[in-house]
């Protein structure tokens, strides 16, 4: 946004003290000065926290008319007087080492890009969060010294109740103000400028002094930060090395554009463990100098604060260490707090809702500030170990990970005390809920621990700008028919808006106007629709709310609701017949049935006797059924390739048959039937059900023991699904979705099948079959699958056996 006027700039003269504020007409494009000479107009723009602040522009005209040259400008008046954590890159101590006399360390700031900071005090703590109990713990006592560096090689002495050094053995405390050691007036470093602490250890060898730990070393990482083995705590050059610790003050407390008035400059506190802390971001560092993803989106916008993060640190752990970090908080000044603990709590075995109480203590710390709860990143394995992508990675099941998309769900429904949600989770996952990383690969090395690319990736996907912006909307909304009357939907969150996010998914015919409400107010970016009508077209939108409104209804997308088809499943599958389809049923002109076709191949099933075409009127559609008389019954010989069992000690031939049929009452039906060809039975394999009992009957070569295993009684009313499956030697029955059956086959076999039959009844018109079993009443569908089907294939194919027969 640029806008044409400026009100008030605000200076600094040479020695870097502020001037008072200039009222100033801008310049215009193009304008001269009386000796004409083109002035610059001063340009201002908007930043991401809604700040206006000049950033272009060397000329301006004051109150008095005149044109003033080369005007500094340091940043605009809209920020008002501000107590808060005035610096980048602060960090409570998280290890201990043994730091000799005199040891100097050297760490580098940058201050509040809005405004100059000013009235400077140090804060410093006696403890650190140590490994063992992950939780704040004593460290050694000290005396240290230090200075503040601004500019680089200009130093001022940090003074504590008037002393030149410090006592550090218990707590936490604040130095007095920091004086400029040139104006003897409190220091002022400008908006954005870098600044640096010195601080000198005077005492002899101290064991467990608190060191403030970085990813990878100083040098590697690209920083300024140093260690010396000398006193130079106010002299000579401290250049990067090669250590991955430095020591210093907790935080930097001050004023923020101290005297200005308008909107509070912003600081902010970082809690969380090594996602957090930044751990696996070992190769760069952000635009000030921050590690991990959480300080790389501070460093985007120049916002200072203070890390408070701790490998391996659970949101328990965090929560139970109160009174240390309660006596710290209390001598800082900060406006938001970013919380990220969750996950090494489900890693622990802990639930999403002990989390999310663990989490409201955490909150209860820090008093009315805004709080920011991100969603939790996941933790992976990979298949190839190097994390290739998307679909070399699967979730990992440790602990209670399960609970890491309930957990996220919960946190998106903005708990009590949180503010605003912070989308981490999605800016880490492949899809919402998918619960594996994105790109760029490999995202991590370790499955749980961002790259410096992917840390910096999450980082520009995220914002902290509070002001809610209505949803766009969604994108690659797509629905499927998932059977003959439901529709999936599946689309992915609006590339812009605040979150949280919910969505109102509507559904409609094509050929209607109003729509149906299926879910409003959902999080989902999944859903199935039910109860719908087969064979027909239906539309679905989705319309994105947040707390800034509305977003645009999504591009309606049509779809038709189809029977399932079960070459859908693939190859695995032999053949499939269906009454349904009249281009397959071929009829006399009395409707007698000439012959069935299959549907993805050219094989028939040919008529013995005369099987009538009926049109069953109770069924929804034009289905048709098979009427089977006395003696009539439906043959093909184009099966041996599916069914011929070889020689051998096993029987590892292995299919599926399902068929729909109402059964004859008082009589034995069969219903689907193998037999060798020939006057003798070899071998036969069907279904038998009689009013008493029903289940799978085998007779084995050579007449080896029959193997039976009948169940319940048998429904005549209506149709029901029976489906055969043989694995090797074991058999199973199901009926209408159910096992009900099982038995297991004697031993080899020479099968050799070569021809089925349906609805057989006569064992002089059909080789093996006894004269005594009769067709089923009414026959309806039948799929025959090269496979022992099992989960959803199984589901899919018995579900559409069913809608042939209008179940």
């Amino acid at each position: 946004m640029r806008i044409k006027t400026v009100t008030t700039v605000v200076t600094t003269d040479s020695a870097g003290k502020p001037v008072d504020a200039l009222p100033v007409r801008n310049a215009i494009a193009g304008e001269t000065d009386a000796a004409g000479r083109p002035v610059t107009p001063i340009a201002v723009t908007e930043d991401p926290f809604g700040i206006l602040r000049v950033v272009t522009g060397k000329a301006a005209q004051n109150s008095a008319g005149q044109w003033i040259d080369s005007l500094p400008i340091t940043g605009g008046s809209s920020v008002g007087e501000t107590a808060g954590i005035v610096g980048s890159r602060f960090q409570v101590a998280t290890a201990v080492g043994t730091i000799a006399a005199n040891t100097t360390s050297r760490r580098v700031h940058y201050a509040h890009p809005l405004a100059d900071i000013t009235d400077l005090q140090c804060v410093d703590s006696a403890w650190y969060i140590s490994d063992g109990t992950l939780q704040p713990a004593a460290a050694s006592s000290r005396t240290i010294k230090r200075y503040i560096e601004y500019p680089d090689g200009v130093f001022h002495q940090v003074l504590w109740s008037g002393a030149a050094s410090k006592l550090i053995d218990t707590g936490s405390f604040k130095s007095d103000i920091v004086l400029s050691s040139v104006t003897g007036l409190p220091l002022v470093i400008p908006a954005g400028a870098k600044f640096a602490e010195r601080t000198v250890n005077l005492t002899s060898s101290v064991t467990n002094f608190p060191l403030i730990e970085m990813p990878a070393n100083n040098s590697t990482l690209g920083l300024e930060d140093g260690n010396s083995l000398t006193d130079q705590g106010n002299s000579g050059t401290i250049a990067a090395d090669a250590v991955t610790t430095s020591f210093g003050s907790v935080a930097i407390v001050g004023k923020i554009g101290k005297g200005q008035t308008g909107t509070p400059a912003k600081s902010y506190i970082l809690v969380g463990n090594s996602i957090m802390f930044g751990q696996g971001d070992v190769s760069s560092v952000g635009a000030k100098g921050g590690s991990g993803w959480g300080a790389r989106l501070l460093d985007a916008t120049g916002m200072p604060y203070l890390k408070m993060a701790k490998k391996g640190q659970s949101a328990q752990q965090f929560a139970g260490g109160t009174a240390s970090v309660t006596a710290l908080l209390s001598l800082l000044s900060y406006s938001d707090v970013i919380c990220e603990h969750g996950v090494n709590d489900l890693r622990l075995g802990r639930t999403a809702a002990q989390i999310l109480a663990d989490q409201q203590t955490i909150y209860g710390l820090f008093g009315s500030a805004n709080i920011f709860q991100t969603t939790i990143t996941p933790r992976t394995d990979s298949t190839s170990g190097n994390y290739t992508s998307v679909a070399d990675q699967t979730p990992k099941t440790d602990g209670n990970m399960a609970d890491l998309t309930p957990l996220n769900t919960a946190i998106r429904a903005i708990p009590a005390n949180v503010d605003n949600v912070l989308e981490v989770a999605d800016a880490a996952m492949s899809a919402r809920n998918s619960n594996v990383w994105s790109g760029p690969f490999p995202p991590v090395l370790d499955g749980t621990h961002p790259t410096s690319a992917k840390a910096a990736a999450m980082a520009a996907l995220l914002s902290l700008n509070t002001t809610p912006v209505a949803p766009g909307a969604v994108g690659n909304l797509a629905i499927s028919g998932v059977g003959s009357t439901t529709l999936a939907f599946s689309f992915t969150a609006p590339s812009v808006g605040s979150n949280p996010i919910t969505y109102l998914v509507e559904y409609k015919r094509t050929i209607d106007s109003t729509w149906t409400q299926f879910v409003a107010g959902s999080s989902a970016l999944t859903g199935t629709i039910t109860g719908l009508t087969a064979n027909t077209s239906y539309d679905v939108r989705v319309t994105p709310s947040n707390a800034a409104g509305s977003g645009p209804a999504s591009t309606v997308t049509q779809s038709t609701v189809a029977t399932f088809q079960p070459l859908d499943l693939g190859a695995n599958l032999g053949f499939a017949w269906d009454t349904n389809d009249t281009s397959k049923v071929l009829a006399d002109g009395s409707n007698n049935l000439t012959q069935m076709g299959e549907k993805y191949s050219s094989s028939v099933l040919a008529i013995g006797g005369a099987p009538a075409i009926i049109t069953n009127g109770g069924q929804t559609g034009n289905k048709r059924v098979i009427d089977f008389p006395a003696g009539a019954y439906l043959k093909g010989n184009a099966f041996a390739a599916l069914l011929d069992i070889p020689d051998g000690n096993t029987a590892t031939s292995q299919f599926t048959i399902v068929e729909a049929a109402k059964i004859q009452a008082g009589v034995t039906n069969r219903l689907s039937f193998f037999g060798s060809a020939g006057a003798a039975t070899k071998a036969s394999f069907s279904i038998r059900t009689t009013t008493s009992n029903r289940g799978p009957s085998v007779i084995e070569v050579d007449s080896r023991t029959a193997v039976t295993a009948f169940q319940a009684v048998v429904e005549t009313a209506n149709y029901h699904v029976f489906t055969t499956i043989k694995n090797g030697t074991s058999i199973i029955f199901r009926v209408d979705g159910v096992q009900v059956a099982s038995a297991t086959l004697a031993g080899d076999g020479s099968w050799n099948f070569n021809d089925f039959y349906i609805g057989t009844s006569s064992g002089t018109t059909t080789p093996g079959t006894p004269a005594t079993v009769f067709p089923p009443d009414a026959y309806s569908g039948l799929v025959i699958a090269r496979t022992a089907l099992s989960g959803a294939d199984l589901t899919n194919v018995e579900a559409w056996v069913g809608a042939t027969a209008g179940l």
